[in-house]
């Protein structure tokens, strides 16, 4: 956390696209040129698989050189949620598991969206039209972006005063009000208990 605790506020990317997806030789490079030329900081969590594949290995060769102090490489696991919850950390680009999109809502940060299988797209879709808290970034597990386009997206994330920033902030606060103790998701769980307790007293 170290690294995080020397950048600005909410000026960060968090690039993860969670335990299952990985990318390919040519979605790797156009993911990494397009962070090197976004000119933003960034924290990104490569898959083991992607450097240990013979075929890949060397797909990030230099590139934690041309990025060091700007951009950070992660291989394998990352404490995704401590990250996000960074005050450093602004955007997230994830693939859109729905574990990834309520630690995003949770920490107020914007989504960069990129789904990639099953429930993935609707996930992305509840969070660019429905919520309007993310930006559409990429899209299916053989799309490969192009590097000056995401650039842009990523770029734009951190930078400005973005609506969608905004309105992650209001949903944050929306989400920990509703676990309070007299929070909209208590009364929904104690609701549901006293149904269920009320279906055994009627046997």
């Amino acid at each position: 956390m170290s690294w995080l605790d020397a950048r600005a506020d909410d000026h960060v990317v968090y690039v993860c696209f969670g335990s299952q997806a990985v990318l390919s030789e040519e979605q790797t490079l156009a993911l990494a040129s397009a962070l090197e030329k976004s000119g933003v900081h960034f924290v990104w969590a490569v898959k083991e698989s992607v450097e240990s594949d013979s075929t890949r290995g060397n797909v990030l060769e230099g590139f934690d050189d041309r990025v060091a102090g700007r951009g950070l490489v992660i291989r394998g696991w990352a404490p995704q949620v401590a990250v996000l919850q960074h005050r450093a950390v602004g955007a997230f680009l994830t693939h859109c598991g729905w574990n990834s999109v309520v630690e995003a809502v949770v920490a107020g940060v914007l989504m960069l969206t990129w789904p990639m299988r099953a429930d993935q797209y609707t996930d992305a879709t509840l969070v660019v039209d429905e919520l309007k808290v993310g930006v559409r970034a990429c899209e299916g597990p053989d799309t490969v972006p192009d590097p000056d386009e995401l650039a842009k997206v990523v770029s734009d994330s951190v930078t400005g005063k973005q609506a969608e920033r905004i309105r992650a902030m209001k949903l944050r606060k929306a989400a920990l009000d509703a676990i309070q103790e007299r929070g909209s998701s208590v009364k929904d769980i104690d609701g549901f208990i006293e149904h269920l307790v009320s279906l055994g007293l009627k046997k």
